[in-house]
């Protein structure tokens, strides 16, 4: 597998997600479908970035039985 190193400048008010596999894997339906759900979620902004965040906790394909992790940082 090969990886590549890119970098990105985030402007003002941009958010930037991290999380786990337990976020987007499910044995019921395919990554691409639980990622495509989870990107679904995210551009629909509501309120802070807490309560963003805790809506894709909520809404995601998360499964329980995985640990899940999700970190939000937002530029001021």
């Amino acid at each position: 597998m090969t990886f590549t190193e890119e970098e990105v400048q985030l402007q003002r008010e941009d958010i930037l997600l991290m999380y786990t596999d337990g976020l987007v894997e499910r044995r019921d339906i395919s990554v691409t479908d639980a990622l495509a759900q989870l990107l679904d979620v995210a551009s629909h902004p509501e309120g802070s970035l807490e309560k963003r965040l805790d809506n894709l906790l909520t809404y995601s394909a998360s499964d329980t039985d995985d640990d899940t992790c999700l970190i939000g940082v937002q530029v001021r």
